[in-house]
């Protein structure tokens, strides 16, 4: 069974690998950078001529992206959020952005970005680009606490680069992006499937926007961007998977998880949004982390891609 992970500050939360082999200095040249005082982030893989960049600011009060993939722009601008009430009413998310983790190895660029809309509301926002799978992941993430306003759905978006034409996939988890020369494939990672119980996965006037309803309070919208040119005709298959604790299955409200499936590449997304008192089991793999982001391999192997710990205080 896992062993719990260490305690510490937010910011002292750290990914832990399967891989005991140095990093080359090559590979750490290519690592991103994060300047905190300026309040900015890149996320960078491997060098070549086209580069793949998620570039990140977040200050004033709002969270700037712009993702160029192989050289090509795929979204720049805000990414908005909303969270909107039982009443109908939007809890405006006005607070400043703060950087609770950053990671960077030969796996790839991690940051973790969060505020709290209220003491008893935290939101963060998760953003990791693979070094070498032409893969980005981002997830919105709202955890409440007793007493916190009922948070019943999570909403955001971001602008698409004009040159590129959308098209749904059968199935509603998958959009496809083209222009000449280029494709990038956008996956919905929901433990829901979009149109169901509110769950919203479109993209309209030119912009991404994901909607996920939330239980108790709590709720998790992760996006996977793939546009890596050896997964570009195989089909995906994106499943919800079972996630118990002390052989009880849990409910949305306490953790969520997702496999994702594309050709040879296989990908297990978890999140946790109530502490556990035992590690939890999905898919074979025992964790105590709050977000676990693993790279299946042969059955019952999970080398971690990212594992964040939790806070000390769920809402802090």
């Amino acid at each position: 069974m896992a062993r719990t992970p260490k305690t510490g500050s937010r910011t002292q939360r750290s990914k832990t690998s399967s891989r005991t082999t140095r990093t080359s200095p090559a590979s750490r040249r290519l690592r991103g950078r994060h300047a905190v005082s300026q309040k900015k982030a890149q996320l960078r893989a491997a060098y070549r001529q086209r580069p793949d960049l998620l570039e990140i600011e977040y200050a004033e009060g709002k969270v700037q992206l712009a993702l160029a993939a192989a050289g090509r722009s795929v979204f720049a601008g805000e990414w908005q959020v909303r969270l909107i009430l039982a009443d109908g009413r939007e809890l405006p998310v006005t607070g400043e952005w703060e950087a609770a983790v950053w990671l960077a190895d030969e796996d790839g660029d991690y940051m973790e970005l969060q505020t709290h809309p209220t003491e008893e509301i935290r939101l963060d926002r998760s953003l990791f680009l693979s070094r070498d799978g032409g893969l980005v992941f981002l997830a919105d993430t709202v955890v409440s606490q007793p007493g916190a306003p009922e948070v019943v759905a999570l909403q955001s978006s971001i602008l698409l680069d004009s040159a590129l034409k959308a098209t749904p996939v059968v199935g509603g988890r998958e959009w496809q992006l083209k222009t000449r020369g280029f494709q990038a494939r956008l996956h919905s990672l929901s433990s829901s499937r979009p149109g169901d119980d509110g769950v919203e996965f479109q993209v309209s006037d030119g912009a991404l926007h994901l909607r996920q309803p939330c239980v108790s309070g709590n709720g998790f919208a992760p996006l996977l961007v793939d546009w890596h040119p050896l997964r570009a005709r195989k089909p995906a298959v994106i499943k919800p998977l079972t996630v118990s604790e002390q052989r009880k299955i849990v409910g949305p409200a306490t953790a969520v998880a997702a496999r994702w499936q594309c050709g040879t590449e296989h990908l297990l997304c978890y999140r946790s949004l109530q502490a556990p008192e035992l590690a939890r089991a999905v898919l074979g793999m025992h964790t105590w982390y709050e977000l676990v982001l693993a790279r299946l391999t042969k059955p019952g192997t999970f080398p971690p891609l990212i594992q964040i710990e939790a806070p000390d205080e769920d809402s802090k």
